[in-house]
């Protein structure tokens, strides 16, 4: 006879086995396959005068000549106003127009304070939105309000352009970011991911979520590590990589880090060098020295005073490299982690741990219900059926839209998922080189046969 709580949990499962059986259904191959075909020969580079000439950025351009991108250049005047700026940007970017039905990649190689991601005010709302869709879409004004005509053109099909930030000054965490992207796409160790969930509401649910993630990839044949606070959670992990407790010793004092939990995560993605870290959780933040913040993704995971301290040899004393053998493309649905002036995101770049952070700058909603999950449970695949960053993250947004129509929540629970699409669709953002991919890969392709294509 079950208990009342072991009712409840299988009431619960059963519930969430519903949503992703009537939820999990994205026509992969079929969206996969649209982006597949598009042929990218441009590669755009916008950056402030001068930045063109310096080593990290000639190296990178010759690496995209030698891929077989036509580099162009459009810079700005930095010393203008941020107005005339964004203006110069805009027009030069219509000149540099691939053509109809033509698609380029576009690399923003600027801060926030070099050229402004907006911020935009939404039409019909109050939500004030950090984002370079509007500006992908030929909008010219920099700021104010903006309507869906001023930035959903930038996620038609197919893209004009798909474009990723550099958002960092410094020239070294430039070259590393750059270094890093070139080292994941040349790659060709076999294909690993590690995921990690929180709950958000109830037990087991955003778990459910990446056990589907989990069991698509391994359909793909790769190598999975999965972190959940929930049923279910991979239990054979190997001892380095759990249990790990940070320890500093001053004097007579030692001083034990609560963060062994996160370690474990941030300890395993060092030590098994996943291809894909992704992390379906709430947002964390934590302060580093003179109080300047840093947002993380999940309190017990990917918290950032744990990663402070992971990279900290002071407090962490451990031997053997501190960075991954090789960086990550790392995606998390965390809130505002993509914030422009969030210092992790400059951390994770300087000490080689991505190649590509895939994030919003806005808070994220599971709204509307069904459409949201299928997006969760497909934006990791796209990636891993060999489209680039930008490709994957394209055809994530251009799905999820396309299914909230149909998405019975939608007209449920309206006004709060009007709001909710538009903060997971103008807020996604991606720091790094979005033409990185897998093609340097080999790996037994097998069919997504849990997808249906029906829906699309």
């Amino acid at each position: 006879m079950k208990t009342s709580t072991e009712s409840q949990q299988y009431t619960v499962a059963i519930f969430w086995f519903f949503l992703l059986c009537t939820s999990g259904c994205v026509s992969i191959e079929k969206q996969a396959g649209k982006y597949q075909r598009l042929e990218l020969k441009k590669y755009v580079i916008v950056h402030p005068e001068g930045r063109r000439s310096t080593p990290e950025y000639q190296e990178f351009a010759l690496w995209k000549t030698q891929q077989g991108y036509t580099v162009e250049w459009i810079s700005f005047d930095p010393k203008a106003s941020p107005q005339e700026r964004f203006i110069s940007v805009s027009q030069q970017l219509k000149v540099a127009h691939p053509g109809t039905g033509q698609s380029a990649y576009l690399l923003i190689a600027a801060s926030q304070e070099e050229l402004p991601m907006g911020p935009w005010q939404i039409s019909g709302t109050d939500l004030t939105i950090a984002s370079d869709l509007p500006l992908m879409a030929g909008r010219e004004e920099l700021g104010g309000r903006i309507a869906p005509k001023d930035w959903k053109p930038a996620l038609d099909f197919p893209p004009t352009w798909i474009c990723g930030r550099i958002p960092y000054k410094h020239p070294e965490v430039v070259a590393t970011s750059l270094r890093s992207a070139r080292i994941f796409h040349e790659n060709v160790k076999p294909v690993s991911a590690l995921l990690g969930t929180e709950r958000f509401a109830i037990s087991n649910d955003s778990s459910m979520i990446m056990a589907g993630v989990r069991d698509d990839l391994k359909d793909l044949n790769w190598k999975t590590y999965l972190f959940n606070q929930d049923w279910p959670r991979d239990q054979k992990i190997d001892d380095k990589t759990v249990n790990v407790t940070a320890t500093k010793t001053e004097g007579n004092q030692k001083t034990i880090s609560k963060f062994d939990i996160e370690w474990s995560f941030i300890s395993s993605w060092n030590f098994n060098s996943p291809d894909i870290v992704y992390i379906i959780s709430h947002s964390s933040k934590g302060s580093g020295k003179d109080d300047i913040q840093f947002i993380g993704a999940g309190n017990q995971l990917f918290h950032p005073q744990a990663f402070l301290l992971w990279n900290d040899p002071k407090f962490n004393t451990r031997h053997e490299q501190r960075s991954p053998a090789t960086p990550a493309v790392f995606l998390t649905t965390g809130c505002t982690m993509g914030t422009p002036n969030n210092s992790m995101l400059n951390l994770m770049a300087r000490e080689g741990w991505t190649a590509a952070i895939l994030t919003s700058t806005h808070d994220t909603a599971p709204l509307p219900l069904f459409a949201a999950i299928r997006a969760e449970r497909a934006a990791p695949l796209y990636f891993a059926e060999n489209l680039t960053v930008g490709q994957s993250i394209h055809a994530t947004l251009n799905a999820y839209l396309k299914d909230s129509k149909w998405d019975p929540v939608n007209w449920l629970l309206y006004p709060w998922v009007k709001n909710a699409k538009l903060q997971n669709v103008l807020g996604v953002t991606i720091y790094g080189d979005p033409s990185i991919s897998l093609e340097n890969r080999t790996r037994l392709k097998k069919p997504l046969s849990s997808f249906d294509e029906s829906k699309n």
